[in-house]
């Protein structure tokens, strides 16, 4: 989307690298005070500025470009509908809250333009006779374009050969979501879309899932990557009866398209794509010529979905029009969730712990007892909180059971970002210490568990032995005042593989607090390809640092590989914030983490290194996306009182720790570290041994800006020698100060990511050189401090942190000046 003029314009989040004064959240009754708040929005510098709208119509009578990166504002964006009167109280449901660009009196569009993460939410858009699009322009991977529970309907899709848009448009470089939302009646021919989702970057990951875009003259899907190779996957979507056709994907580039648990129809769509469990069918709606979506009761598209662990993020907890997500076995398709309900159904009226009465051991006994999946919910008398003591463990979940205590009168899932509006009413507590856990899973069994807070179990609130795909998402982990801790909140452990511990849905958080361990993975092997995602450990409900007794780890991977940490916020431990030890405790992934400081922007640093490797983990990744050649995903280590990333003496090789990690004021210590404590020096050959090999770090000789976004560096490396030619990868940062004394001495901290650039060593030479090296960086780098490198190479070994070398900003033109 291009800007054209500026006179009549006034989220899985994580943090930008900007400076943040704050957070600033504004209320608008009207068109002229969004558009007010917008122009606000545009210079802003807060770490997010949050737009509320209270229930009602916005008329957008003109033109409308809004562009954050030509006014220099730096503040992640929350649009946010459905509030009551004074932004009091909130309903989320895209009905409520309407703007609408009132196309039967002007030519109307409304585009936003950020450089960072944004997050669209509950709202309608109507009448605009040009596309509506948001578009994040950051090109750092930690940030997001969300955009869940919108409808968009007579709405233009009128395209054009430079930006390819259409009727509602969704664009960015990093992660993309688009969740739970409606299209239909977007005029438009061949090359436009109902909804458009592009991505142009190789580092792009986009999850579009439950979208219902059907009755469109435009087509229905268009998915684009723009010379890019990144990741574009479809969920559980209805395209249907789209008079232009359904999907197209002439444009995906290099990238990767799946369409998965859908229902389109492959004559009516065009381009390269990959589908998994198409159904072709009609979808049945109750009634779309009078715009009604929702699906009838003899739909083919209910209970059918994709399950929730394989969709990255998992679901939400509603659906477009405020309904309850999920009800039954599976996901529905589309927007809309039917509440026909396939599951077996057991109900806890009673606290109490026995086999005779209506009580949740009971009911789990009842479960397994069936061949058919089934659902436990709650509904004690008495109402919240409701505390059931146990004097043993309760079953082993032996069949597919769903534990739903949010069902329970008076429990609420949360709904904010930022703070904390749910409320856990069922709690599980051990009557002494000889209850070692409450819930564990065997055999063939798989469970999900939603709504509980669980207190005083010494091996494990819950144990993971076994199944396929267990979901623990939105429970508590002796997280409330006063709780007696677990030892460890979950522990994955024996034949468990695939199960997801939260998603990037606000009300799939848990929270951790126990004094153990709050995840703990216990030798369940290599490959389980677990999900540890979007968790407060060591904090409070609404993310402020807790008060108590601290975890001793926030993650423990022990002897466990090939899973992933991702999006957690981790603090207060007293070792390490996430720990990797054992030889099997390789192919795991960690990125964009907050490690050392709270959601509330506090310091919350783990009493020794953010991340640590020992006892041979090794080929493990910190922060770096899948391909070596992507800037990857950070995570942000600080106020940590041990290294930012530890790779101890025993630790094994190839933990790569490349890309756009911010990793600083560790207590005056490294950001990556190597072997004993301190720096580690350079030596002729790389022929040392240790963790990671010791790798040599390059030496930069000349770091100089001579255009906005152009950095021009002179140095050279030590590489390996003798051996055979490799690529090294160098990863390079800002930093305003250095840490460490001796030998080429002081090195970075790494503040800011500026960019990476490769450098090939010819397997015989000890000393190679990079003179000239120009690589684009952001021109939002500060004019004055030093730069410095890591080097990586081919088998995933990172170095230390280089010596910081004075950055020479020779360009006059920053700072926004065109």
């Amino acid at each position: 989307m291009k800007r054209i003029v500026r006179a009549v314009f006034g989220v899985l989040f994580l943090f930008s690298l900007a400076p943040a004064v704050g957070a600033k959240t504004v209320c608008v009754t009207n068109g002229n005070e969004l558009s007010g708040a917008f122009g606000d929005w545009e210079y802003s510098k807060d770490a997010t500025y949050t737009i509320q709208l209270q229930r009602g119509t916005y008329l957008y009578p003109f033109r409308d470009y809004y562009s954050q990166p030509y006014y220099g504002g730096t503040a992640k964006l929350q649009l946010l509908g459905g509030y009551g009167p004074g932004c009091q109280g909130r309903i989320v449901n895209p009905i409520n809250t309407i703007i609408d660009g009132q196309s039967a009196v002007h030519e109307s569009a409304i585009g936003i333009q950020g450089s960072t993460s944004m997050l669209v939410e509950g709202m309608t858009f109507t009448g605009f006779k040009d596309s509506v699009s948001f578009d994040d322009q950051s090109s750092d991977s930690e940030d997001s374009i969300i955009v869940r529970y919108v409808i968009g309907h007579d709405l233009y899709g009128a395209a054009s050969a430079d930006d390819n848009s259409g009727g509602f448009g969704v664009t960015g470089k990093s992660n993309i979501r688009v969740e739970s939302s409606l299209f239909y009646d977007v005029k438009g021919g061949d090359t436009a879309a109902a909804l458009q989702v592009t991505g142009y970057s190789d580092d792009v990951v986009a999850v579009i899932t439950n979208v219902t875009a059907a009755y469109n003259s435009a087509r229905g899907l268009q998915v684009a990557c723009q010379d890019c190779s990144g990741s574009m996957l479809v969920y559980n979507t209805i395209l249907f009866n789209n008079k232009s056709g359904d999907l197209d994907t002439r444009n995906t580039g290099d990238g990767a398209l799946l369409i998965a648990y859908s229902d389109f129809d492959p004559a009516k769509s065009v381009g390269t794509y990959t589908a998994a469990g198409n159904f072709n069918v009609d979808p049945i709606f109750e009634n779309p010529l009078n715009n009604d979506f929702i699906l009838a009761t003899n739909s083919p598209m209910i209970n059918v979905g994709a399950p929730e662990n394989i969709v990255i993020g998992g679901y939400g907890s509603q659906d477009v029009g405020g309904g309850t997500r999920v009800v039954g076995s599976h996901i529905d398709l589309g927007a809309y969730e039917s509440p026909t309900d396939d599951l077996g159904t057991q109900t806890v009226t009673s606290s109490d712990d026995n086999v005779f009465d209506a009580t949740l051991r009971a009911a789990i006994a009842t479960a397994n007892s069936n061949p058919n999946a089934t659902t436990i919910k709650f509904n004690i008398s008495g109402g919240c909180p409701q505390v059931i003591t146990l004097s043993s463990p309760l079953p082993d979940i032996t069949s597919d059971v769903t534990i739903n205590a949010y069902t329970q009168p008076g429990s609420r899932i949360n709904t904010q970002y930022a703070d904390y509006d749910g409320n856990l009413c069922v709690i599980l507590r051990a009557t002494n210490s000889s209850v070692p856990h409450a819930l564990r899973v065997s055999g063939a069994g798989r469970l999900t568990l939603k709504g509980i807070e669980f207190e005083g179990f010494p091996t494990a609130a819950v144990r993971l032995a076994a199944g396929d795909g267990n979901i623990v998402v939105g429970n508590g982990f002796a997280a409330m005042a006063g709780s007696t801790s677990n030892g460890s909140g979950v522990r994955i452990e024996g034949s468990a593989n695939h199960a997801l511990i939260g998603s990037s849905s606000v009300g799939d958080r848990n929270v951790f607090d126990q004094a153990g361990i709050a995840i703990d993975f216990e030798g369940n092997g290599t490959a389980r390809a677990n999900t540890v995602e979007g968790n407060y450990i060591g904090f409070h409900f609404d993310g402020t640092p807790w008060v108590g007794s601290h975890p001793q780890y926030g993650v423990y991977l022990v002897g466990s590989g090939g899973n992933t940490v991702r999006g957690n916020y981790i603090g207060g431990a007293s070792e390490n914030g996430i720990r990797l030890s054992g030889a099997n405790s390789t192919g795991n992934t960690i990125l964009q983490n907050i490690i050392g400081m709270s959601p509330s922007l506090a310091a919350a640093g783990n009493g020794n290194a953010g991340v640590g490797f020992a006892n041979g983990a090794h080929d493990n990744v910190v922060g770096t996306a899948q391909y070596q050649n992507q800037s990857g995903g950070g995570n942000t280590i600080v106020n940590n009182f041990g290294p930012g990333v530890w790779a101890e003496p025993s630790a094994g090789v190839g933990n790569r720790i490349d890309g756009n990690n911010t990793i600083h004021d560790n207590t005056g210590l490294l950001p990556i570290d190597l072997g004993g404590l301190g720096l580690t020096a350079n030596d002729s050959g790389d022929a040392d041994s240790g963790p990671n090999k010791l790798s040599n770090y390059p030496l930069l000789s000349q770091a100089k800006r001579i255009e906005a976004k152009t950095i021009v560096l002179d140095g050279y490396l030590l590489p390996e020698a003798p051996g055979t030619t490799q690529n090294y990868r160098l990863d390079v940062f800002w930093t305003d100060t250095c840490t460490g004394t001796g030998v080429d001495a002081p090195r970075g901290e790494m503040k800011r990511y500026v960019g990476y650039f490769f450098v090939t060593a010819n397997g015989s030479s000890t000393f190679v050189t990079f003179p000239d090296r120009y690589i684009t960086a952001p021109s939002s780098i500060p004019s004055t401090g030093y730069l410095f490198a890591t080097a990586t190479n081919a088998t995933g070994n990172t170095s230390e942190p280089g010596k910081c070398f004075p950055f020479d900003d020779d360009y006059i033109f920053t700072n926004n000046f065109q």
